[in-house]
């Protein structure tokens, strides 16, 4: 996936422009069903207050190529989550970074499973763990798990990827899709979530990694800028940083660490986020 494909998605503004991209979107459905519980499930998000039929219950879609399909609630940022994934293609460009195929995969910030049954469908034969700090993504995920292939491949932790062992808030006020670890003791929607330190992590996949997926919400800023002791540990990964934290802050840190990147692409997102490919050479 280029650069100016993304962007494309991104951006553009006006009617016809929206409709295209609801177009392109459909496209990549199955089915019939999906494409109409995907328009379904926009009408229900955008009118949360009108009582329609199908408000409490959660839909099914299927992209094309996908073995089984995925479960996403209504009156939630689920079908973003699917959208980044399957209609967005933001990891369209992992298999040019992961080479040979990756057999372990850390996915931290599982969500509702969507990357993870994307890495399901590139990589069969792949071991995962998922982590994933939110009881209610939590329990999405363990079920789109077992709608996919091989969910005895998949390991599910419910804990924040952090530099220490302890315990954090979770601040739920932007919705199942930014849900983030936050110490602020004054925020709305706090609860106190595990945390488990990322070179634990690791640990649990006897200590090397093939592919990193990290999207935690702004929490990479710390990962990385203490990631010293496991850097080296890792073949590819793909993060999302949020700001203030930047792609250049990422490199930066990585660096400091021992890092040695063979090769970095860096897709820009709306507000300031941006989705870097890393691929390291290990000496």
């Amino acid at each position: 996936m280029s650069k100016t494909q993304h962007d494309e998605y991104i951006e553009g503004t006006g009617c016809v422009a929206a409709i295209r991209r609801q177009l392109v979107r459909w496209s990549k459905l199955s089915n019939a069903g999906s494409v109409l519980a995907d328009g379904y499930l926009r009408v229900l998000n955008r009118l949360p207050r009108t009582p329609l039929p199908g408000r409490h219950r959660a839909f099914l879609l299927r992209p094309k190529g996908l073995s089984g399909s995925i479960l996403l609630r209504p009156n939630t940022t689920d079908i973003h989550a699917f959208a980044d994934v399957f209609y967005a293609a933001e990891y369209g460009g992992i298999l040019d970074f992961c080479r040979p195929p990756p057999r372990k995969i850390l996915d931290l910030g599982g969500n509702i499973g969507t990357s993870v049954r994307y890495w399901q469908h590139l990589f069969p034969d792949a071991q995962i763990v998922a982590v994933e700090p939110d009881a209610k993504n939590f329990s999405q995920l363990q079920k789109n798990i077992l709608l996919g292939p091989a969910p005895a491949n998949v390991k599910v932790i419910c804990a924040f990827a952090a530099t220490a062992d302890g315990t954090a808030g979770i601040d739920r006020s932007q919705g199942e899709y930014g849900f983030r670890m936050t110490t602020e003791p004054g925020c709305e929607s706090i609860a106190t979530i595990s945390m488990l330190k990322l070179i634990d992590l690791l640990a649990g996949q006897d200590g090397q990694v093939d592919f990193l997926k990290c999207d935690i919400e702004g929490a990479e800023a710390d990962i990385f800028a203490n990631s010293q002791a496991w850097i080296y540990r890792i073949a590819t990964a793909v993060v999302e940083t949020h700001p203030p934290y930047s792609p250049e802050g990422l490199l930066a840190d990585v660096m400091r660490a021992g890092g040695i990147v063979e090769h970095e692409l860096t897709l820009p997102k709306m507000e300031g986020r941006a989705v870097v490919y890393l691929r390291f050479r290990h000496p």
